[in-house]
């Protein structure tokens, strides 16, 4: 199941995302809109949430980090999405993981509230993310670029860390478009696709009513 799961996205030319780093699976707000603060301690984390990402990190081309805050493993109150602690020494070094290293929509609110656009933009890129996402305003992506730029040209280090990303990206496009060119891929037919539609929506729908009934059961 495991290497199903690795390639299935990739032998139909689609490269797949691990999400959301490092867990958002107790969070009780949409970070969406919220902040939300996990209170896991560092060894629940990674024997529990982390511990998916350890077994696929050979396998996913990008790793998307959410912006819960988890002040139980780290003791501070930095999004996960801003925290060296989370990418740098707890993705790359702990985990070994090699990929791309992507936020979550930094125009999301949990984020908006932690940091302005130009801050988080900068912060992020400090603490080990390749791609900033994101996703609605062309103003807001402005402020992002000419943050980081800013601070490229104030900053040798973090110039250092922006090379650093630069290259993994380049690499990772590179291995990333030869895969794409040696896998054999078949338009599915109509057919097929409203299958799995199908498929998806009776899985979804399986999860909503499973839980709410454990909710009714409480």
């Amino acid at each position: 199941m495991r290497g199903r799961s690795c390639t299935a996205l990739s032998d139909s030319r689609v490269l797949g995302c691990g999400k959301h780093f490092p867990g958002l699976g107790e969070v009780p707000l949409d970070t969406h809109k919220d902040l939300p603060v996990v209170g896991k301690t560092m060894r629940r984390l990674l024997a529990e949430d982390v511990e998916p990402y350890r077994t696929l990190r050979k396998g996913l081309p990008f790793v998307m980090v959410c912006h819960a805050i988890y002040s139980a493993a780290t003791h501070d109150q930095v999004p996960a999405s801003l925290s060296k602690k989370w990418m740098t020494e707890v993705l790359r070094k702990k985990l070994g993981y090699t990929g791309l290293a992507i936020t979550d929509d930094m125009e999301m609110g949990a984020l908006q509230k932690a940091a302005p656009m130009e801050h988080a933009a900068v912060q992020a890129v400090r603490a080990g993310a390749d791609l900033l996402l994101i996703c609605h305003s062309e103003e807001q992506v402005s402020r992002a670029c000419e943050a980081v730029a800013n601070e490229r040209n104030r900053d040798r280090r973090f110039a250092e860390r922006l090379r650093e990303s630069g290259a993994r990206v380049a690499r990772h496009k590179k291995k990333f478009a030869k895969i794409l060119a040696a896998t054999s891929f078949t338009r599915p037919t109509a057919a097929k696709v409203e299958k799995q539609s199908r498929a998806l929506w009776e899985f979804g729908e399986s999860i909503r009513l499973g839980t709410f009934a454990r909710e009714e059961h409480r």
